[in-house]
């Protein structure tokens, strides 16, 4: 089997020894102090002699590993970067909140409430003129109404007819007949006074 060695720009740049299938063996004999090599320099000990791109690991871009401490304090350090430069938001807007009278405050709600008072007082006896008014109407609509149903009860009502008043002098009697049927609607006895006018 043959072995390739890489030099790598990690944190101790540790002789690392690779196989043929890419994975990593031990190598007790490396030199921890010795400086990396550049990819020009790299050589393998393999009986290829050849050197295979593929072989090389890509180095990091620091010789200094990150950490995630320092990620997050990198992470923290944009934010507030960022937050930074963001300005701020305000918006006009009002609330209900409770406010101290100032003396003079003080006087004008004590007139404005002895003015809601007496108007409360004012429109009470209007109230009470209007509903007396109301109910003089009501009794009237009632009679109205009471009237109206006995005519629809009985499907008759009263009304100013033409008549002829007939004494009948011979009878003794006198006769009501109406004008637009010729029904004779009523009939009585002659007074006394009613007979004694026929002899004048």
């Amino acid at each position: 089997m043959g072995k390739k060695k890489v030099k790598t720009h990690y944190e101790r740049q540790e002789e690392v020894v690779v196989d043929d299938n890419g994975e990593v063996v031990d190598n007790p004999d490396a030199d921890s102090t010795q400086e990396s090599q550049t990819e020009d320099d790299l050589i393998t000990n393999s009986d290829a002699g050849q050197y295979d791109p593929g072989d090389i690991e890509s180095e990091p871009e620091s010789s200094h590993p990150v950490t995630a401490k320092v990620e997050a304090e990198i992470e923290a350090e944009f934010l507030d970067t960022v937050l930074e430069y963001k300005p701020p938001l305000f918006r006009q807007d009002s609330a209900r909140l409770k406010c101290l009278l100032t003396d003079t405050e003080k006087q004008a709600r004590g007139k404005e409430l002895a003015e809601a008072v007496l108007r409360k007082h004012e429109l009470e006896q209007e109230l009470d003129g209007i509903k007396k008014h109301y109910a003089t109407d009501i009794k009237s609509q009632d009679a109205s109404i009471d009237r109206l149903q006995n005519i629809v009860n009985s499907g008759a009502e009263f009304r100013e007819v033409s008549i002829v008043i007939n004494h009948d002098y011979k009878g003794g009697v006198i006769l009501s007949t109406r004008i637009d049927t010729g029904e004779v609607f009523d009939t009585r006895i002659m007074t006394s006074n009613e007979r004694q006018m026929s002899l004048i």
